[in-house]
């Protein structure tokens, strides 16, 4: 045990000094205005996915900055039962697959729920 927390301590070591030896300019800054036009490039290079999302209205301008951004989503599925449409599994299944179907394949669409067991008798609190 004591050789593999060495092993890890090492690899961290290693990991850090090679960190410091970049350039200021690679490791960069944090963005505080508009991307720049490199920026802009090194970020749709990373082909980045925001892990998630509640997306229910379809919106050329999300679908063009999603474009623009090379960015994929994970829309997520709850029924929260605060208020409507909220608590309305039917209104959100659709909204949410119109809003991923209309995305050009930009957005994924998971549930927190087994949607077999929805409407069931003794189905409404249960969350996964």
């Amino acid at each position: 045990m004591k050789k593999f927390v060495c092993a890890i301590m090492l690899a961290c070591a290693v990991q850090m000094l090679s960190l410091s030896a970049l350039p200021q300019t690679a490791l960069g800054a944090p963005v505080t205005g508009p991307l720049t036009s490199q920026e802009l490039q090194q970020l749709t290079a990373l082909n980045p996915i925001d892990t998630h999302t509640h997306i229910f209205q379809r919106s050329p301008e999300f679908y063009s900055m999603l474009k623009k951004l090379n960015l994929h989503t994970l829309d997520i599925l709850v029924i929260d039962g605060t208020a409507p449409p909220m608590n309305d599994i039917a209104w959100e299944r659709k909204n949410a697959w119109d809003v991923a179907q209309g995305s050009s394949g930009r957005i994924a669409l998971c549930t927190s729920f087994d949607p077999y067991k929805v409407g069931q008798p003794g189905s409404s609190g249960i969350i996964y």
